[in-house]
């Protein structure tokens, strides 16, 4: 029995629910994002799993490509951002060496398919279209919710069961990372001068928040993962 789910059409379902959270419970953390984006965005960037939302200041940069598999037509397009349908793994109609910066934000768990080989796979590819698509010296910036390295190796064992049960709720899958997991990979599709800081994720988090938003709250030390920024260079 096939149980993957459509994150496009999942998030656009959960859309209202899931910015509520962002702006109350998830406040503090995404201005800390916002602040740490507006520090190294310019010129094109392209922003991937964007949503329809702009969490940084657009006023200095040259042009937004924002990209999305839950693509709503109600979107609009200006002289400065485009919109199109689309997710990580696949950026055919973004051109080669075409942009200064690429905005990966929280997106890489969401980056997944029936199995961890496959999932790799996938996560390399994404990695791969970023980097063809930015510009010499560009600016590759990853917003990710990391964990330690033993509590990945748990999610791997445990990958093919919860993939399955929460297939079975039409719940999407989820795959978190270690920061040594992921540099590996920057290094492997050729990504150079990897730095990494962690961002503060505010007093308060909700675990469900991709998946039911709103409907607990815990004290953000007790959460499994750390928010941090990864910047990687062309």
């Amino acid at each position: 029995m096939n149980q993957e789910v459509n994150i496009g059409t999942h998030f656009a379902k959960q859309q209202n629910q899931y910015q509520q959270v962002v702006n109350t419970v998830h406040k503090e953390w995404y201005q800390n994002i916002q602040q740490k984006l507006d520090q190294n965005l310019h010129g094109v960037v392209l922003d991937i799993g964007n949503g329809g939302v702009f969490g940084y200041n657009l006023t200095k940069l040259k042009r937004i490509i924002a990209i999305d598999p839950a693509f709503d037509e109600t979107w609009q397009n200006t002289d400065k951002i485009q919109h199109i349908a689309g997710d990580a793994r696949h950026l055919s109609t973004i051109k080669d060496n075409g942009c200064d910066c690429v905005i990966m934000q929280l997106i890489l768990h969401h980056v997944v398919e029936k199995n961890i080989k496959l999932t790799n796979e996938s996560i390399l590819q994404s990695l791969k279209e970023a980097h063809r698509v930015l510009k010499p010296s560009g600016k590759l910036i990853i917003i990710e919710q990391i964990v330690s390295p033993t509590l990945e190796s748990i999610e791997d064992i445990f990958y093919p069961t919860n993939f399955y049960l929460l297939g079975l709720f039409n719940i999407p899958m989820v795959k978190f990372y270690s920061l040594h997991h992921l540099h590996s990979k920057l290094h492997s599709t050729d990504f150079t001068q990897i730095t990494t800081k962690k961002i503060h994720m505010g007093q308060w988090y909700d675990p469900l928040g991709g998946v039911l938003p709103g409907i607990i709250k815990i004290p953000t030390w007790l959460s499994p993962t750390r928010c941090h920024a990864i910047i990687a260079i062309k």
